[in-house]
């Protein structure tokens, strides 16, 4: 027996390199963007994203070649990535990130990269001892559960 998807709306976006990045949208509030892992698309997210819809619009990005997103292209790179965050930022007015795994070095990058991402929250699970996410700010502090030296931290979030 599956899950009801939650209402969503979906919507698409062109990023700086003319690349179409999708989204799917729901809930209302403060906007969140929530990055996938791996080749994880924003379907997998929908569970998630209807937890925070009650507090959030949630914006669940399809990164690229991913379901409502083009291919990455031949220039694919950790910048393009970013830029794709910008234009959806940009387009909803969101200024709070989520990543998870692969999602969650993108969200890293993006509030070192781009002044109008306010908060991050990424999450790793922890597969090993002293593994987990590793964070970096412009300046901001690293919080996590725990003493996190050396970024030994299975969850963590920037406040920046």
């Amino acid at each position: 027996m599956s899950t009801p998807t939650p209402p969503y709306t979906t919507g698409t976006l062109t990023s700086a390199d003319g690349t179409t990045i999708g989204y799917r949208k729901l809930g209302g509030g403060p906007g969140v963007v929530l990055l996938s892992a791996g080749f994880l698309a924003a379907q997998h997210y929908m569970g998630l994203a209807e937890a925070l819809s009650d507090a959030f619009t949630v914006y669940v990005m399809d990164r690229r070649g991913r379901e409502l997103s083009r291919p990455p292209g031949d220039r694919y790179s950790m910048a393009r990535e970013c830029e794709d965050v910008e234009a959806l930022l940009a387009a909803t007015g969101a200024r709070l990130v989520f990543g998870h795994s692969s999602g969650a070095l993108v969200a890293l990058r993006a509030v070192l990269t781009l002044p109008q991402v306010d908060k991050i929250a990424v999450y790793e699970r922890r597969c090993a001892p002293h593994t987990g996410v590793a964070a970096l700010t412009r300046g901001a502090r690293l919080r996590a559960p725990g003493a996190c030296r050396a970024y030994r931290a299975e969850a963590a979030y920037v406040d920046v």
